[in-house]
């Protein structure tokens, strides 16, 4: 069962390449044991007759398993909506993200540097054509990370705040007598 799907960012491309084994046809093979397979199965819809979709230069070819959730797809032509797509590139992402920072937070904690651990995620996970980016991937990081940074400096100055309150207040001042 085969469908297209419009991917519309180049590392999520690069990514969806590192999750599914692509096939001799340049199609990939979907599988449910990733969070991505079952966002990719979840939103198919089916339809009586083909659906005439433009292939544009993220498009690509996707082979779904046989699954319950597919049942009754044999037999329809299979698609997804301007919305499913949408959707479906933006949880992509999230997923992407999601696994990029769980590495960089393993890597860290292991003691390597930003730049180790950065290089290797991307070969690890055949992104290759995003050396060039590495840069972007690493002002991510630094971006993230002083935005921690700035919120823990903000609750700092709201505990201090509060307690210097507390400190400083002298309630015989508005006690009436």
């Amino acid at each position: 069962m085969k469908i297209a799907f419009t991917v519309k960012k180049q590392h999520i491309r690069l990514f969806l390449h590192y999750l599914f084994e692509e096939l001799p046809d340049g199609s990939l093979r979907v599988t449910r044991e990733t969070e991505a397979g079952k966002l990719l199965t979840c939103f198919v819809r089916y339809a009586d007759r083909p659906i005439r979709e433009e292939p544009t230069e993220g498009t690509i070819m996707l082979r779904l398993p046989r699954c319950k959730g597919l049942d009754t797809a044999p037999g329809h032509f299979l698609h997804y909506t301007a919305e499913d797509i949408h959707r479906l590139n933006d949880l992509l992402e999230v997923i992407y993200h999601l696994d990029m920072d769980r590495y960089y937070l393993k890597g860290i904690r292991k003691g390597y540097q930003q730049k180790d651990v950065i290089e290797s995620y991307i070969v690890s996970r055949k992104l290759t054509s995003l050396f060039s980016d590495n840069e972007t991937i690493k002002k991510r990081q630094y971006r993230e990370e002083l935005r921690a940074f700035e919120e823990q400096v903000e609750q700092l100055f709201q505990k201090a705040w509060s307690r210097n309150q507390r400190i400083e207040c002298e309630p015989e001042k508005y006690l009436q007598k």
